[in-house]
């Protein structure tokens, strides 16, 4: 279907899933049904700049294990892009109150979701953006960056977001069957940045994507030293051929040959698992996992 953009009059084709859509001309944020504007359009801004992103990346893929040694050195940036993701505001307020008591059990919080589907490179929807300083959307800039449009309506995590406060507002009450008020409610929509990066080693391009709002390597490529590749073989070797031994010669004493070397194989192959994926792969990735949330 064709919206009309309130802000700066541009047509565009939104698709019918959606309730909320970005005018892709000037970022201006838009009711679908009433064609108006929507105030509580927020961005984060983009504190940290290509160079200092690179750095980053540079400095995270260097530390991988079988990272060549003068990467830091010889990496170069090619190109980079900032993504503007969009995510959506909800004030969370739930009250659980015991009967004949002024004391309940409270959940305030503020959370934020994305408002897409597919998330750029190594992004995923469990990812914890960072909490910072929003300020409200100026369309001319626009051109700074990608700005990707909402595919999901506001109304879809709205259940979700409510449900787990119920839990835990009920769970703070006194009593076992409090009253529940939900007051639970979307905010708004606020765009997100992050720099996809791409630089180069030895002739060949590899990717990275980094949080523009603190500087949080998301994910990244690097390249792998050939002559380390022989040493994560046998090391993927010796983690399976180690506790294999060891389960066949306890195996043995038990009267349980198969049974110590069958059980001792599968503690040893996860670890070997990792070390020859490696090893037989052309490049490295590097995925940040200490900002994952459960939705």
């Amino acid at each position: 279907m064709k919206v009309r953009c309130p802000y700066c009059g541009a047509t565009f084709e939104v698709p019918k899933t959606v309730s909320v859509t970005v005018c892709p001309y000037c970022g201006t944020a838009i009711w679908i049904e009433s064609g108006e504007r929507i105030t509580e359009h927020y961005m984060y801004p983009d504190n940290i700049s290509f160079n200092m992103s690179f750095r980053n990346v540079v400095g995270i893929a260097e530390r991988q294990y079988a990272a060549p040694a003068d990467l830091a050195e010889t990496a170069t940036p090619k190109s980079g892009r900032l993504h503007f993701i969009p995510l959506y505001i909800y004030h969370i307020k739930v009250v659980a109150k015991c009967p004949k008591e002024e004391e309940s059990g409270i959940e305030e919080d503020w959370t934020t979701l994305s408002a897409v589907k597919k998330l750029p490179l190594g992004l995923t929807s469990t990812y914890r953006f960072a909490l910072g300083s929003r300020r409200y959307f100026e369309p001319r800039r626009l051109e700074r960056g990608v700005y990707h449009q909402p595919e999901v309506s506001p109304e879809h995590y709205i259940g979700k977001v409510s449900k787990k406060a119920r839990g835990r507002a009920k769970w703070e009450a006194s009593c076992s069957n409090p009253k529940i008020n939900d007051e639970t409610r979307w905010e708004g929509i606020v765009h997100y940045p992050f720099w996809e990066i791409t630089y180069e080693y030895s002739g060949r391009e590899y990717n990275a994507l980094v949080d523009a709002v603190d500087g949080s390597v998301v994910y990244v490529e690097y390249p792998i030293e050939e002559s380390k590749k022989k040493k994560l073989l046998v090391g993927g070797s010796g983690f399976l051929l180690i506790p294999m031994g060891v389960g066949v010669y306890v195996g043995y004493k038990l009267g349980m040959p198969i049974i110590g070397t069958v059980s001792s194989a599968l503690t040893g192959a996860p670890g070997a698992f990792i070390y020859w994926t490696i090893a037989f792969s052309e490049r490295g990735k590097y995925k940040l996992k200490s900002r994952l949330k459960k939705l």
